[in-house]
């Protein structure tokens, strides 16, 4: 679930990323917001793995995603087991079916001192939490936070549609998603982005 969070501090933060202009001589981070500022809404199925320190994979999840800026956001894990991740931009629930446990805690206190935790749509947001470069197709972002609990975030697109993520964090873990079948700025039903805690599900708020 540690990782997990770290994949939502980042989505979270792509989904209320701002509007920016690419120019001929736009920078890695202009050519990110630009990237970025294309999804209004998103939808996809994804694959993930998670490799430990020495490249061995020791867990793997599969599910759906959606995103509708700013700041909504849903992950649900179908494989191994039924998690649901999922925010109103508000408030963010934890839904474990096989554990009958939900937690709920505010945006602003779960994601802490993040860029996702920033939903304000600030232009200067990107830039002045990451730095960015660019290497291959790959876009790098490196937090200038020492506290961020993020090593570096890297981001592949496809055209303008996100096609892949990777996320390594300060113990050296590294999650790789892919993403497929991806819908973007379709129309979303914010109430997808609610949630109502199901009878006799224990409920822990932090």
């Amino acid at each position: 679930m540690k990782a997990m969070k770290m994949i939502i501090m980042v989505l979270l933060f792509v989904a209320s990323s701002v509007t920016y202009a690419v120019t001929t001589t736009a920078t890695p981070s202009e050519s990110l917001k630009s990237l970025l500022s294309h999804m209004q809404t998103i939808k996809a199925n994804f694959k993930q793995n998670l490799y430990n320190g020495k490249g061995r994979v020791i867990q793997q999840s599969a599910g759906t995603m959606a995103i509708k800026r700013p700041g909504k956001f849903r992950w649900y894990i179908k494989t191994p087991s039924k998690q649901l991740i999922l925010t109103n931009g508000k408030t963010l629930w934890l839904y474990d079916k096989a554990l009958m446990q939900v937690t709920i805690e505010s945006v602003k206190k779960g994601i802490g001192k993040t860029p996702a935790s920033l939903l304000s749509g600030d232009p200067k947001t990107l830039t002045t939490f990451f730095n960015v470069s660019k290497k291959n197709a790959w876009f790098i972002l490196s937090p200038k936070s020492k506290d961020s609990g993020i090593g570096k975030v890297m981001l592949r697109f496809q055209g303008k549609r996100l096609k892949s993520m990777q996320l390594i964090d300060k113990l050296g873990q590294t999650s790789v998603l892919n993403f497929s079948v991806v819908r973007m700025n379709q129309k979303v039903n914010s109430s997808l982005f609610s949630f109502k805690v199901p009878k006799g599900v224990d409920v822990i708020r932090q």
